[in-house]
């Protein structure tokens, strides 16, 4: 499966994902490898990633997140919602991002 990504400053980002659960390898719009595992389970599709941070505080630590994509019965909200952790260390504060995105 193929995720094509517009972001708000224009820029664009392409993500490919297998979806019998084996790994693939992204970039990250810094250039950054992310490792993805993405499967269907029911209705939602999961994706894990895991990146290695490169800089700061943070350097060569694993960062995992595990997104949950859920498109309602009649198609026309998709709800995108991603939990953070470092590995090793925990859930990180503030760690549930969710996006809604409603079809127009």
């Amino acid at each position: 499966m193929e995720f094509f990504y517009v972001l708000p400053s224009g820029r664009t980002a392409i993500r490919n994902y297998a979806l019998d659960g084996s790994d693939t390898v992204n970039a990250e719009l810094d250039g950054t490898p992310a490792t993805d595992r993405a499967s269907m389970k029911g209705q939602k599709l999961i994706i894990q990633s895991t990146i290695e941070a490169t800089a700061g505080a943070l350097k060569s630590t694993p960062v995992r997140s595990m997104a949950t994509w859920v498109l309602s019965s009649d198609l026309k909200t998709l709800t995108v919602q991603k939990h953070y952790e470092l590995k090793g260390k925990g859930k990180l504060l503030g760690d549930t991002e969710t996006s809604i995105y409603v079809r127009q």
